[in-house]
């Protein structure tokens, strides 16, 4: 069962007095459905618009006395997003004109969330795969899985993709997916048997403390020679791609002789992103390598990357919300000048520090 706390995302509420769906325009997603057993009084859809803002922008509807709700969302394309009912959490995949009925109980959202309508059919299959494949651990890293070695973690991690490409087979054969989701849907599988075979070594290490790191085969990473991995537009809105790609730009430094304790780390996954990456996600990649880079305190090299990224994102989609970021962590970096302060003493008086261009 997800769980996920909104103390600070930003809030969208949106009146129950609805229009026939049919003047709705095609940009708009409409939920009506109803919640048996309410535990809560309102259902909410969450939409993360920009990758690099952890700000979501969610849409909540008022249960009435039958406990039934009805919301629109605006998508601008096939969207991630999530259903929400109290620390509940569904995932959704919504396009434009989608119109769907969505009822569970309110004591177990993810497990009991049913739908009908249009659009119905692609979020059936995120219900049937998370509680056939996310909820069970055998299909996970972890806990048990870390655990293999080698031969074993592939024959797992095979063993997996191919379980999850019948099924997304089977339910293609049955069912009516977009184009637009089976690129998801094939995207999540792909990438999560990248990213949790890229980073095997990395997490077996730190998880079984009783054992030396793990030596691999010089062919173990081969699979990274395919190209097409790097730049795949079919797969976007996977989060999975994401990961992966982080991932492997982490990785990619390293091989070149770089340590994550190196000053220049992030520089030069900045540059591997530059260089190595195309296509939409390129921005996005480069743009999390440098807010792991505020996280970390690198204030000079920050500043140089932030300088440079103003001409890969000329639309300014990104710009903004880095720029923010990185003044709100500066001020915390090492080195950094102590932000002002007012203390009272054990005595009751005023201990102050206010910074001076002397200090």
């Amino acid at each position: 069962m997800a769980h996920r706390s909104f103390l600070t995302t930003a809030l969208l509420w949106v009146g129950l007095v609805a229009a026939p769906l049919a003047s709705y325009a095609q940009g708009t997603v409409v939920l009506t459905g109803k919640v048996s057993g309410r535990t809560a009084d309102t259902v909410a859809v969450s939409i993360r618009e920009n990758p690099l803002d952890p700000k979501e922008q969610i849409t909540y509807a008022r249960l009435d006395d039958k406990g039934e709700f009805r919301l629109a969302v605006n998508v601008s394309g096939p969207t991630r997003a999530d259903l929400v009912y109290g620390d509940d959490v569904a995932g959704l995949f919504l396009e434009p004109g989608n119109q769907l009925d969505v009822r569970f109980k309110g004591s177990d959202l993810a497990s009991s969330v049913r739908f009908k309508g249009r659009g119905a059919e692609a979020n059936t299959y995120l219900a049937e795969v998370d509680d056939k494949f996310v909820e069970n651990d055998g299909f996970q890293v972890l806990p048990d899985n870390i655990m293999l070695y080698e031969p074993g973690f592939i024959s797992f991690l095979d063993y997996r993709r191919k379980e999850e490409q019948k099924f997304l087979k089977g339910y293609s054969e049955d069912a009516q997916l977009t184009p637009a989701f089976k690129q998801y849907a094939q995207a999540e599988i792909d990438y999560s048997y990248a990213n949790d075979r890229l980073t095997f070594q990395d997490l077996r290490e730190q998880v079984v403390a009783t054992e030396s790191r793990l030596k691999l085969s010089p062919t173990y990473y081969d699979f990274l020679n395919d190209k097409s991995l790097l730049t795949n537009a079919e797969a976007l809105q996977s989060e999975q791609y994401h990961e992966f790609l982080l991932n492997y730009i982490h990785y990619a430094a390293i091989n070149a002789g770089k340590q994550r304790s190196s000053p220049d780390f992030y520089q030069v996954c900045y540059d591997l992103a530059k260089n190595q990456l195309s296509g939409p996600v390129r921005p996005i990649i480069m743009g999390r390598v440098m807010q792991e880079s505020f996280r970390f305190g690198h204030v000079k090299q920050s500043a140089a990357m932030l300088a440079d990224f103003r001409s890969i994102d000329p639309k300014n989609e990104y710009y903004p919300v880095l720029q923010q970021d990185f003044e709100a962590h500066k001020a915390f970096a090492i080195g950094a000048p102590a932000p002002d302060f007012h203390l009272l003493s054990s005595t009751g008086d005023t201990v102050s520090y206010v910074s001076s261009p002397g200090n």
